[in-house]
C-alpha cells in the first residue's frame, strides 16, 4: 500500500531504496524515447516535452538528446572552444566568407563612388566598443580601409594572420604558374 510520501511532487513513486536525498536519477526507457521522438516530430517544443515526461528540460537534453535530433558536440569540436581563438577564428572565417559572398565590395569605398574589391570584415562598431560579432555589425572593407580595425585588436589580430597567409598562399601559388 502506497501512502502520500512514497510518491514526489509529480506523483512518481520513490524508490525508498535508492540512498540519496531528493528524487532518484532519471532513468530512460525505450518508450519515453519513442514517445519523446514523437512528440519532437509532432512540433512539441521542449518545455511541452519535459512536461509531459515530468522532467526538467535540462534533464530532457541529457536524456533525449538523440531523439530531440541534437548532435553530441566532437571532441574536436570542444578542443577548438577551449583553444578560444582558434574557434573565434573559424566563426569569423565563417561569417567573413558570408558577407563577402552577399557584399563583395568595400562599403567605404562605395560610399565614395568607387568600386573596389572588398578583402575582408570590419565592424562598424568596435568590438571593445560593445560591437557584436552579428551581420549587422560588420561591413565589407578593402586592404585601405583595414586600419580602422585596430580599435578591435583581437578581431584585427585574426583577421591580419588570415591575410598574410592567404597572401602567402597567393604568392606560392603565382611562384608555381610561372
Amino acid at each position: 500500500m502506497n501512502t502520500q510520501a512514497d510518491h514526489d511532487l509529480f506523483g512518481i513513486l520513490i524508490d525508498p531504496h535508492h540512498g540519496r536525498k531528493g528524487r532518484p536519477r532519471h532513468k530512460p526507457t525505450d518508450a519515453m524515447r519513442e514517445r519523446v521522438r514523437k512528440l519532437r516530430e509532432g512540433g512539441a517544443t521542449l518545455p511541452t516535452i519535459a512536461a509531459a515526461l515530468h522532467i526538467t528540460e535540462p534533464t530532457l537534453a541529457l536524456h533525449y538528446r538523440e531523439q530531440l535530433g541534437w548532435r553530441r558536440r566532437s571532441i574536436r569540436s570542444a578542443a577548438g572552444a577551449a583553444a578560444g581563438e582558434e574557434s573565434m577564428s573559424n566563426k569569423v572565417d565563417r561569417v567573413r566568407a558570408v558577407v563577402l559572398r552577399t557584399e563583395p565590395h568595400c562599403r567605404v569605398c562605395a560610399h565614395a563612388g568607387q568600386e573596389v574589391r572588398a578583402v575582408t570584415i570590419a565592424p562598424i562598431v568596435p568590438l571593445d566598443m560593445g560591437g557584436r560579432m552579428a551581420r549587422r555589425n560588420l561591413q565589407p572593407v578593402c586592404a585601405r580601409h583595414i586600419a580602422p580595425l585596430a580599435k578591435a585588436p583581437a578581431l584585427a589580430r585574426i583577421l591580419r594572420r588570415r591575410l598574410r597567409q592567404k597572401a602567402a598562399e597567393a604568392r606560392d601559388h603565382k611562384g608555381e604558374a610561372q
